[in-house]
């Protein structure tokens, strides 16, 4: 436990972004290292509810300051503290605290599994039409080798397989931007972007660390709302293995 907690705390401390250190927007960080040396405690005591309280408390207090930085224009980071394990075994990713976790899928190599901000949110996704509410974000994570993402084509380039899933998911709307490929975290990524009248989605795909498996997350929001949502579809991408 006190290994586990130790861990904890350190994430809770990095998740605070270095660019939110500027003079625009002071952190004291005083009371939740304090709430967290007393969960370490608590729970070394073995008062583990204690000690879950007393990291609670600590993420409310830095989830507040990450808001008020946000507030002044820096831009927070990610945290993806949940992790979704596939029942059949193919793969690991993370997805945001308090979103609930939808359905899962297996195919024969991977599988695929929605996401949401409420129960609502992930049903949404998996609708011929997704209906995005305001407020409402929703992720589809699925991972499988080329072919069974809808390529033919031997080695195919990162690009050719996003492209290849992406004009199956596509095809009956609005496209707003086409395949390009960007850099995150040293790893590249394919995004492109599309529309429908009740909804934004941005498609993100990745090769997997294992070179054989790709995932690509498609995240939807209500109209006007995806600027929100497009650095939490490429935290989840890019943590799937």
């Amino acid at each position: 436990m006190k290994r586990i907690l130790i861990s904890l705390s350190l994430l809770l401390l990095l998740a605070v972004p270095a660019a939110a250190q500027a003079q625009a927007c002071t952190i004291d960080l005083t009371d939740s290292v304090i709430q967290l040396l007393q969960a370490q405690a608590l729970a070394a005591s073995g008062d583990t509810g204690g000690g879950l309280a007393q990291i609670a408390e600590a993420r409310a207090g830095l989830a507040a300051l990450v808001s008020n930085c946000g507030a002044e224009g820096i831009e927070p980071g990610v945290l993806l503290d949940n992790e979704f394990g596939a029942p059949n075994g193919s793969f690991i990713v993370n997805y945001p605290l308090d979103w609930i976790e939808g359905g899962f899928s297996p195919n024969a190599s991977g599988g695929g599994v929605f996401f949401g901000s409420s129960a609502a949110a992930a049903a949404a996704l998996n609708s011929a039409v997704p209906q995005a509410e305001p407020g409402e974000q929703a992720l589809a994570v699925a991972v499988a080798t080329p072919a069974l993402l809808g390529v033919t084509s031997q080695n195919p380039t990162l690009a050719e397989v996003v492209n290849t899933f992406a004009g199956i998911s596509m095809a009956q709307f609005e496209v707003v931007s086409g395949l390009e490929i960007a850099i995150r975290n040293d790893r590249p990524i394919a995004r492109a972007q599309y529309r429908g009248e009740s909804f934004e989605a941005l498609l993100v795909g990745v090769q997997l660390p294992d070179s054989e498996h790709y995932a690509v997350v498609v995240g939807i929001s209500a109209p006007g709302e995806l600027e929100a949502l497009r650095p939490i579809i490429d935290a989840v991408a890019l943590s799937a293995r």
